[in-house]
């Protein structure tokens, strides 16, 4: 195998994707940039695309000591069954993760950006790679494994793993776009304040977000694996849980942080902005300390006290990282309207994916993220802004919130993933709306 035999390559890929991660701070000279760029932005791409290359050629020439030929392939498997493997197994992974470096390389090219400037273009592509480059170490540790990439040893007499259904390859598409045009999201936003030029990316990323998200969570939920068989053993299920992962983080980008910005200048002039944060932090501490809890208790732990005490650690952990974060804007980093709550927003937005990397607790978290998030975003716009539409939208939108609620502490021990995807779904219906009714009142900046 290429990676067992060329161990350095490994390490390579690592070290080239937190280049990715940092190349907006590295600082180049100007006539040496064009060169640098093309030699950092193609060597992860090409570690993949190798790493690729070897696996499918060990596949279709049935290396026996290949993890994935001694233990999902029999010898008499002809070059379908060994396709099937390709497509379904690790192959798809790194598929995935060659598909979306390629994606962020390319992105200057989009249509969308075709009426923008060449410095909104590589603003866009310097922001996309840097997404890229933070999101390829994450699935670095979590979905390469070192098992995969040495030869096994002692060889099973029989395959000991049934062969993944052609499902699992459309979660595996669903999921990359997601964390695709996430990351088109936050390079839009990041440019919006500065000029228009990218509203039509992310207005396009956000259209193919509201139909890519939904599918991409029933998919998940319908795969037959629950908390309860995650839980006992996580390494079995990798996939599903980083898939959950990415789709929490698109979910929150799209539903909270995306919104946030048509929402913030109508936001900023209330005189008591404190207060409304607060009252905004309390609620989502409360929020998702109740949902963690319920959901520990279908996750297998031995009593209901030991799910509350876990529950209890998590969500305190979660408010040191909160805190931390909005102390930020006291270092400079306050160019949005509200800094403290802009801050507190990412830290919802990012808070599962980092903490999944650290350990799988933090999917306890998950559900509670999502409504933390609808708070976040729905709060401020019910306290402080002067022109609501009408009480009864009010009415709605808080019926809908409590209703939700009550639904997700009563059904998480029926159906964990489907009250996720349906959660997840419900939050992309109300952003939408809220985002309409937004849109028609005037600025107050």
């Amino acid at each position: 195998m290429l990676m067992e035999e060329q161990g350095w390559l490994m390490a390579l890929l690592f070290l080239s994707c937190g280049l990715w991660a940092i190349s907006p701070m590295l600082p180049v000279h100007e006539a040496r940039q064009r060169w640098y760029r093309a030699v950092m932005h193609a060597l992860p791409v090409l570690v993949l695309f190798s790493m690729l290359i070897d696996r499918a050629g060990d596949l279709l020439s049935h290396t026996t000591n290949h993890p994935e030929v001694a233990t999902l392939l029999l010898s008499s498997d002809g070059t379908v069954a060994r396709l099937h493997v390709l497509f379904t197994g690790q192959g798809a992974v790194e598929g995935a993760m060659l598909s979306f470096l390629l994606f962020s390389v390319m992105s200057r090219h989009l249509p969308s950006l075709r009426g923008a400037s060449l410095e909104t273009k590589l603003a866009v592509q310097r922001r996309m790679v840097a997404h890229a480059g933070v999101w390829s170490m994450g699935l670095l540790t979590l979905l390469l494994p070192e098992s995969q990439y040495q030869s096994m040893t002692v060889l099973p007499g029989e395959p000991t793993q049934p062969l993944a259904s052609f499902a699992v390859l459309g979660l595996v598409f669903l999921v990359t776009l997601v964390l695709i045009m996430s990351g088109e999201i936050i390079a839009a936003t990041g440019l919006m304040p500065t000029t228009r030029e990218p509203a039509l990316l992310l207005q396009r990323a956000l259209m193919k977000m509201a139909v890519a998200l939904p599918l991409a969570w029933w998919c998940w939920a319908s795969t037959g694996v629950g908390l309860n068989e995650w839980w006992q053993r996580p390494e079995s299920h990798l996939w599903w849980g980083v898939a959950m992962m990415v789709m929490v983080y698109g979910t929150m980008m799209t539903t909270v942080h995306a919104p946030a910005l048509q929402m913030e200048g109508r936001w900023h002039t209330h005189q008591h902005p404190t207060e409304t944060l607060l009252l905004t932090v309390i609620a989502s501490l409360v929020v998702m300390t109740l949902l963690a809890w319920s959901v520990a208790d279908e996750a297998g732990f031995r009593t209901s006290t030991d799910g509350a005490w876990v529950s209890l650690r998590l969500t305190g952990a979660w408010m040191l990282v909160v805190g931390g974060c909005m102390t930020l804007p006291t270092l400079g980093l306050d160019a949005a309207h509200r800094p403290e709550l802009w801050w507190f927003r990412m830290a919802l937005c990012c808070g599962v994916p980092v903490g999944l990397v650290l350990t799988e607790d933090m999917v306890l978290l998950a559900q509670g993220t999502l409504v933390a998030g609808t708070l976040a975003l729905l709060w401020p716009w019910f306290v402080e802004h002067p022109h609501l539409p009408s009480a009864r939208t009010r009415a709605l939108l808080g019926a809908i919130l409590v209703v939700g609620l009550s639904l997700a502490l009563a059904w998480s021990s029926i159906s964990w993933p489907l009250v996720m995807a349906a959660q997840a779904t419900v939050s992309i219906g109300v952003a939408g709306g809220l985002v309409l009714t937004v849109r028609s009142l005037p600025l107050t900046s």
